[in-house]
């Protein structure tokens, strides 16, 4: 049985301090007491039965136990690692909202992980905005907060709203040499989009 869906926003600035933590979108459902049994055994370290207890909620649809079958088979805790059904179990959690999971299938899908190099995602503004996340949180490439600034200068050209508040709670770190590069490395990163088949 599922509980209430919660959404909140939340954004912090740390003043004179080149980490910001932007305005994200968390959806959440509340798990049942036996998706919470299976995420802490997971989680505790006894993947085996953590996994056996999170493959019927990942069925079911539940986005938090879909994620961490997805780390399970990145990592090969408790199953055989493959690559193709990590981001099967990432792309099931993101459709959901899960934001670590919209995060993971960014990454992957514009790395190529698990899949060919495919900039679909990436062509989309949730997961446009995913990659600005990452992109700041120094996820994958490493900090940089001009391309962080770009990718959400996408999503938010795609009217995804939360990417439009990230763009200007970024920009507003950055100094006018940093403002200056953040248009031409959207037209960069535009080019890759387009030229990846």
């Amino acid at each position: 049985m599922r509980s209430l869906t919660i959404q909140m926003v939340c954004a912090v600035i740390v003043p004179k301090s080149p980490i910001l933590a932007l305005s994200i979108m968390i959806v959440a459902s509340l798990p049942t007491k036996a998706e919470q049994s299976a995420i802490g055994m997971f989680l505790a370290g006894d993947y085996g039965t953590g996994v056996a207890g999170l493959r019927d909620p990942a069925r079911g649809g539940d986005a938090a136990s879909q994620f961490y079958l997805g780390v399970a088979y990145a990592q090969g805790w408790g199953v055989i690692s493959n690559a193709k059904t990590v981001v099967e179990w990432y792309r099931r959690g993101a459709e959901q909202g899960y934001v670590k999971a919209q995060l993971n299938v960014a990454l992957a899908y514009l790395g190529g992980a698990g899949t060919a190099v495919d900039t679909e995602l990436a062509g989309l503004p949730r997961g446009q905005n995913a990659l600005g996340m990452a992109s700041l949180m120094g996820e994958g490439t490493g900090l940089d907060m001009v391309e962080a600034t770009a990718w959400f200068r996408l999503a938010g050209e795609g009217d995804l709203a939360i990417a439009r508040i990230n763009e200007r709670l970024a920009r507003n770190q950055m100094d006018a040499e940093m403002v200056r590069l953040v248009e031409p490395t959207r037209q960069q990163l535009l080019s890759a989009i387009d030229a990846t088949p």
